[in-house]
Formats: structure tokens, C-alpha cells, sequence
């Protein structure tokens, strides 16, 4: 299993490039979409049968600040650990990525909703009350989903967007809405130095947009049209009223097709935004359209009264929204569960999240969600590898060989037996390179033995793939700059042969990374021709 840590020199994100983080997602971007805090790229997952994909990240500079880095990834983590639910988008995974061999940066793994955003509905107009009495029921399930805690999977404390407004509210091919962006903008204001959020406050900046805003406490994060009262005092504090404050502001728009406080169409200070939010009362909604039921006009300004404590909860805006509804006669949205709590599905999930905080060397965490995996079946082959993943983490090796031997009793298929394998094989060799890191050169050539004995198992069984031999290509390699340090001429460059013959076979399998992992072996041998032979080629013995 790789490490992946931080890597600060992330970049633009061109249409055309491919992202892949060599396991899980490998995505050629077809399309960029930037925010002031984020960025979007959209593209086919060739390794999930070109299933349209969305990546979020953030803009560069602010992933260059580690802490800012660190509560993404942990934001992303636990949007990753929601159990699936038709109001909130879903994610697969969250993740590192970048070029093949090149700088990585964070990305969560998300569905593509393929009619955009509920802004952009906004905008064409025409919005009919059923679909928008639909919506807001949609919207409200979702907070009330988010808000309610649910212990049984580690969810202690309500989760809060942060950041709601249309542009976060994603419309699916089935016409449901969805809430996208949770905590993102919730988890970088809380980490970050008021320095670094000043070059995000901009004036000429669309109110729609996430911001830098400058409050009393400093600068916060938000969008000055959605931000509640309380935001502008002190922006590193937020809960679920401030959800529900601007829900409301989103019930105005999606009722009567404007903003209840000032024109989103002509443009406002920030300081105009604070007042208006912190004084000034916002037009009921029956003075605008008479028609609207009472009860809807009620139900938005009791969202968006001044003080938190006097809001609703989401639960309750969602029930007032079904009473409307069922009272019109018209769609009532009641939640079906959309993937069922078995045994099967549940172990899935552990295995899952527990694999996301692994890949960001979380391990204590990874450890936690990985043994509920095996409470539901001990017998689990991919639970147990995982276990083994981990605990060569936490540079446990007898407990990591332990957990990969019983995945192998438990093994059924050739697929699985190899998937196995190689791990075993990458054990040894992360063992080796920390030998080898140690200048222990015996340990670490006796290291890399054992793993290409696992990686041959891996290759033998699964012939026709390209991770095993790229694997002992990688482990030949460092195998070779063991045997340089203990002064055995001939075996580095035996070893450095065998690493350019397995690199050739993983390119022929398809594995474009082998190509370079070539060139790198090719260079290694023309240093030690230079080196040990007076110029003369390694590579024509």
C-alpha cells in the first residue's frame, strides 16, 4: 500500500489532463468549472466503466496552507461516512490525485447530476409551485438527514452544511435535488489564518459566490447573500439554524423568484449584506404572490428570524413543507431508503470508509471502521486485507502478515487469492524500504526477496494484469539499491535487468505508468554506469 501525504505544488487543472489516483479513479477531464474557493472537473472513470464522475478539490493556494489541506480532507471523510440518502449527492470516495508520477491533490469522489444546478433552474424561470414546493421538500429532507446525529455510525454530533444556497442544490436525472459541498467551505474557514482568506475577499465578486467576508471576529468563508446574522459576528461558529436561516432565503427564491432582503441583480457591498441580514425584515412572501398559502409565508420567516434559537428545525421545516403539500394535493416527498441496511451492504460501507481515511494515512481511524467491517464477517477477504493495509500503516508487520494469511484461508477466487498476494508483497517491501532507509542493506535485500516470492504468486494468478508484474518492477528496483549498498556490482545490475524486464511486461498489459517507470530504471542504470564503470553502458552487458 503507497503512502500519500501532502504534495503542495498542485496546479491548474486543464481539460484533457488525467487524473488518477492508480486504484480507484482515473478520469480524463472533459470539463473545468471554477468557483472562488473550489473547483470542479468532470470527466469518464475508465476504471468504473466510464461512469461520468465529478471531482471536487479546492483552488490551489489554499491547499498549500497544511492545515487548510488537513480539514478538506477530513470534510471530505465525513461526507464520505454518510450512509447513502436521495437528498444528499452521492460520494465515492475520497481521494489523491493527480498525472501518473506527478503532484497529487485532494479530490472527493462525487456523482454527476446531470441537470444541473438549482440555480441555473432559477435563472431560465418558469419555476412551477409543484416543482418548487418538490424541492424545497427535497432540500429540507436533506438538512434533516444532516442535522439529526446517528451514533451507530460514528456520527456523534449534527453535521452542518455551511454554505447553502442554490448553487449547492444539484438537480439528478430523476429530477430529485441534492445537496452538494457539505462543510467544504465550513471546514477551510475554520482552519485557516485570517491572512490567508484576505485574498478571496474581492468586492467585484458575484454575491452568489463563495467569499472571504470580513466579519468582526476577521474573515470567514460564505456567500454574502445566504450568510445568517450571526455568521457576520463571528464566522468561525456555525450549527444547523444557520442552515435553516439559509433555507429560507432559498424557499423566497424558489416561491416567488427573488431574494427577501436585497435584489441579487444589481450589486451590494458587504457591508449592505450585514445590514441586511443583522436589520432589516424581509417582505412576506403573500405581499408578493397573494396566492401562496399562508402557511409557506409563516414557514420562511420563521426560517429566517434574527436570532438562531428562534428557527425551526430542519425536521420541522421539512413536516410544515409535506403538510403544504399534501394540503395542494400536491407531491409529498417521503424518503425511501435507497440502499438497504443488510449484512452485505453494511460490510461494504465500513470497508469503504475505512479504505478512504487508510489512503490519507488516518490509520486509528481506518482501524475503527475496518473492525465493525469484520464484526459483520470475520471471513471477509477484502475487510481482512484492509486490516493487513493498516496495520503496515501503523508499521505493525506480524499483525499485517497475520491478517493477509487468514484473507488467504479465506480466499476463494483466483482474483481475490491475487489481490491478496500482491499486498503481502507490498508489506515486505515497505519493510524493506524502511530497512533500506536505515541503511540495514542485508535486512532490506532479505525484505525484498519475500515480496517478489508474493508478487510471482500475484502475477501467476492473475497473468493477464498488469499490478503484479509493475510490483516486482518497483521492488527489483529498490532490491537493486540494496545490493549497491552492501558493494555487490553484478546483483544490482541482475536486479535492474529483472526491473526493466517486468516494467516492459506491465507496459505491454496496458499500464501507461510503466513507460515512465522504464525511463527511471534506464536512468538509474546509465548513473551506475558512470559510476562504477568509468562511462562505460550498463545496459549493452
Amino acid at each position: 500500500m503507497e503512502a500519500h501525504v501532502p504534495v503542495f505544488s498542485v496546479g491548474s487543472i486543464p481539460v484533457g489532463m488525467r487524473l488518477s489516483d492508480g486504484s480507484n479513479h482515473d478520469v480524463i477531464v472533459q470539463r473545468v468549472s471554477h468557483g472562488r474557493v473550489g473547483v470542479i472537473a468532470f470527466g469518464p472513470d475508465r476504471l468504473n466503466a466510464e461512469r461520468v464522475t465529478a471531482l471536487k478539490s479546492l483552488q490551489a493556494p489554499l491547499l498549500k496552507r497544511r492545515a487548510i489541506y488537513e480539514r478538506f480532507i477530513n470534510a471530505g471523510l465525513q461526507w464520505s461516512g454518510l450512509w447513502p440518502h436521495p437528498n444528499i449527492i452521492g460520494v465515492y470516495g475520497v481521494t489523491a490525485m493527480g498525472e501518473p508520477e506527478r503532484s497529487q491533490r485532494p479530490f472527493v469522489a462525487m456523482e454527476y447530476a446531470a441537470h444541473g444546478s438549482l440555480r441555473d433552474w432559477l435563472n431560465r424561470g418558469g419555476l412551477t409551485r409543484e416543482a418548487a414546493l418538490a424541492w424545497a421538500q427535497c432540500v429540507a429532507a436533506g438538512l434533516t438527514y444532516l442535522h439529526e446525529p446517528d451514533p451507530a455510525y460514528l456520527r456523534k454530533i449534527p453535521v452542518t452544511h455551511g454554505d447553502l444556497k442554490p448553487e449547492h442544490v444539484l438537480i439528478q436525472t430523476n429530477g430529485v435535488a441534492v445537496l452538494t459541498d457539505l462543510g467544504l467551505a465550513k471546514a477551510v474557514a475554520e482552519s485557516a489564518r485570517m491572512d490567508d482568506l484576505l485574498p478571496f475577499i474581492e468586492v467585484t465578486a458575484a454575491q452568489t459566490e463563495t467569499q472571504g467576508l470580513p466579519t468582526t471576529a476577521g474573515v470567514t468563508l460564505g456567500t454574502p447573500a445566504y450568510l445568517a446574522p450571526e455568521h457576520w459576528g463571528d464566522g468561525a461558529t456555525t450549527d444547523p439554524a444557520a442552515d435553516i436561516y439559509a433555507f429560507g432565503i432559498m424557499l423566497y427564491e424558489l416561491l416567488v423568484g427573488r431574494h427577501p432582503l436585497l435584489e441579487l441583480e444589481r450589486r451590494h457591498s458587504h457591508q449592505a449584506w450585514r445590514q441586511a441580514h443583522e436589520t432589516q425584515l424581509p417582505q412576506p412572501l403573500r405581499a408578493i404572490d397573494p396566492s401562496l398559502p399562508e402557511a409557506l409565508e409563516t414557514l420562511a420567516l420563521a426560517c429566517l428570524a434574527k436570532e438562531a434559537h428562534a428557527r425551526p428545525s430542519a425536521r420541522a421545516v421539512w413536516e410544515r413543507l409535506q403538510g403544504v403539500a399534501r394540503s395542494l394535493g400536491a407531491l409529498v416527498w417521503e424518503v425511501e431508503e435507497i440502499v438497504p441496511h443488510t449484512p452485505y451492504n453494511e460490510l461494504v460501507y465500513w470497508s469503504n470508509w475505512s479504505a478512504s481515511y487508510a489512503w490519507f494515512e488516518r490509520w486509528e481511524e481506518a482501524l475503527e471502521r475496518n473492525d465493525r467491517a469484520l464484526q459483520i464477517d470475520p471471513q471477509a477477504v477484502p475487510a481482512l486485507s484492509n486490516q493487513g493495509d493498516i496495520f503496515v500503516g501503523l508499521n505493525r508487520y506480524d499483525e499485517a502478515k497475520a491478517a493477509y494469511q487468514t484473507a488467504l484461508q479465506y480466499a476463494e477466487t483466483e482474483k481475490e487469492q491475487s489481490m491478496v498476494w500482491g499486498r503481502l508483497g507490498t508489506m515486505h517491501n515497505e519493510a524493506g524500504h524502511d530497512a533500506l532507509l536505515a541503511r540495514n542493506y542485508p535486512a532490506a535485500s532479505a525484505r525484498f526477496e519475500q515480496a517478489d516470492a508474493a508478487y510471482a504468486r500475484q502475477m501467476k494468478l492473475a497473468p493477464h494484469e498488469s499490478d503484479g508484474p509493475l510490483n516486482r518492477a518497483v521492488n527489483q528496483r529498490l532490491w537493486a539499491e540494496a545490493e549497491e549498498g552492501c558493494g555487490w556490482v553484478a546483483a544490482t545490475l541482475e536486479h535492474l535487468k529483472l526491473a526493466l524486464t517486468y516494467a516492459s511486461v506491465a507496459a505491454q498489459l496496458g499500464d501507461t505508468t510503466a513507460l515512465e517507470y522504464e525511463r527511471t530504471i534506464i536512468g538509474y542504470i546509465q548513473q551506475l554506469s558512470e559510476s562504477l564503470r568509468g562511462g562505460e553502458d550498463l545496459l549493452a552487458l
